[in-house]
């Protein structure tokens, strides 16, 4: 199922979907027989290491979606120690807890994903430590954030919802004593009683600071302070709820930028003689440096705590996105971008139709953008812009993308409702590598006729 909502990440599903399974079975490990000695089986935390746009982020809410679990995905630059200005990293927690509607046996089964991992590494880097200075935005949520990973009981406090109370409305200086002082009393057309909202009722003080809190007027002094509950009986704290993070699985991830230059000195250095390992030059792009290679003292150098590394016994790498890659993304997944934009055109009462020339453009210029799939959207915008605005209310029946309207050489081909075939035609002919005599595969004949094409009007 995972296929129909993501692009295989060549076998990385396997690490995460085995830890998952894991911790699920941990839940059931009280209901052993009679007789068998009960195992505790611990949950292995996962990190993921990858450039941005490699789907890290889908990855995990998908499978949170098809098994059925709470999900919470946060970011680690907005943590703090504790104390200081920001979110403590109880927070996710409590995010977890409001996914799963506050039901606490499923939030300590649920996944907590916190992106951006590597924005807490220590700023000094390896074991020079944080320049003697306090880090209280690296090291000091990593160090937070050990008794989550480890699994321990939290007391979480949920603030309640805001109570929107209908109070008297305060009388205006217009008002004469007898309005102000004298019920208005009247019959209605449904047969119910009008009172007047700025009458009074016995015994009201408005010196009183506990009844000025439900008045739209002055409020009281104590009114807004801590602890302070307006005279309402009810507390402003909020129910308080025990979580146990023993079976929350934590998925971490970030893309660790400069890593591969660590791990490349690493195995490079002390190398002499023939066949031996040399370190990849700096000019070598990132897919080809030998990640597999990656171990925790790579990530000790690059800035995390050995205990914080302790804790993430799966390390999962996921490489740059390729041409291929790009392609399978753009048509593949469920919500596929090329299935949007079809769905679009079908709402305009118009065919969109892409061919593989085009798919395979757009997906290099999206790679050449740099941010992984992010980038694909952008281009398909740019790409569309004038077919979005022509096509609506037009004679257009069918869009069709080619090679050359991807690489911006000519406008998208319209076509109207009586020439399918043509458009069919012109589908096939670009798809299909033209060879003849003094051609090259790719070149195009210069005898082959020209498709007849449709320009929108109105």
């Amino acid at each position: 199922m995972l296929e129909t909502t993501s692009v295989e990440r060549k076998g990385k599903k396997k690490d995460i979907l085995s830890d998952i399974y894991s911790s699920l079975n941990n839940i059931e490990a009280d209901k052993l027989e009679d007789g068998k000695e009960e195992i505790a089986i611990e949950k292995s935390n996962v990190l993921m290491i990858g450039p941005t746009g490699t789907g890290k982020t889908l990855m995990a809410r998908t499978l949170a979606r098809i098994l059925d679990v709470p999900f919470a995905s946060t970011d680690a630059t907005s943590y703090t120690q504790a104390g200081y200005v920001g979110d403590d990293v109880e927070n996710c927690v409590l995010r977890l807890l409001q996914a799963a509607d506050y039901d606490v046996n499923r939030t300590e089964i649920g996944i907590i994903h916190i992106d951006e991992i590597d924005k807490l590494a220590r700023r000094g880097g390896g074991e020079a430590g944080s320049w003697g200075a306090r880090d209280v935005g690296g090291e000091g949520v990593q160090q937070a954030l050990l008794r989550l990973l480890e699994g321990t009981i939290l007391t979480l406090s949920a603030k309640p919802q805001a109570m929107v109370t209908s109070g008297y409305t305060s009388t205006s200086s217009s008002s004469t004593p007898s309005t102000r002082d004298t019920p208005n009393r009247g019959p209605r057309a449904d047969g119910s009683t009008l009172i007047n909202a700025a009458y009074e009722p016995p015994g009201w003080d408005p010196n009183n600071p506990m009844n000025r809190s439900t008045t739209g007027g002055k409020k009281g002094v104590r009114e807004g302070l801590p602890g302070f509950s307006g005279g309402s009986g009810l507390g402003s704290k909020g129910d308080t709820f025990m979580v146990d993070t023993s079976n929350i699985l934590f998925i971490l991830s970030g893309a660790f930028v400069g890593l591969e230059s660590i791990v490349s000195s690493r195995l490079g250095k002390g190398s002499m003689g023939f066949g031996a390992p040399l370190p990849a030059s700096p000019a070598t792009p990132r897919s080809t440096v030998a990640m597999k290679g990656l171990a925790t003292t790579d990530l000790a150098t690059y800035g995390l705590i050995p205990e914080f590394l302790g804790r993430l016994p799966v390390l999962s790498t996921l490489h740059p996105l390729s041409v291929a890659d790009m392609v399978r993304i753009l048509v593949e997944p469920r919500n596929a971008l090329i299935k949007q934009y079809i769905a679009m055109f079908e709402k305009y009462g118009s065919e969109l139709r892409f061919t593989h020339n085009a798919l395979e453009v757009i997906a290099k210029e999206g790679l050449e953008r740099g941010g992984g799939a992010r980038g694909l959207r952008g281009v398909l915008e740019e790409l569309l812009v004038d077919a979005m605005f022509e096509v609506p209310g037009s004679s257009v029946r069918y869009c069709l993308i080619t090679g050359p309207v991807a690489r911006r050489e000519e406008p998208a081909l319209y076509f109207s409702r009586g020439q399918k075939h043509l458009f069919s035609q012109a589908a096939e002919q670009d798809d299909k590598p033209i060879v003849s005599s003094g051609t090259h595969v790719g070149e195009v004949d210069d005898e082959v006729e020209e498709v007849p094409k449709l320009r929108a009007v109105g």
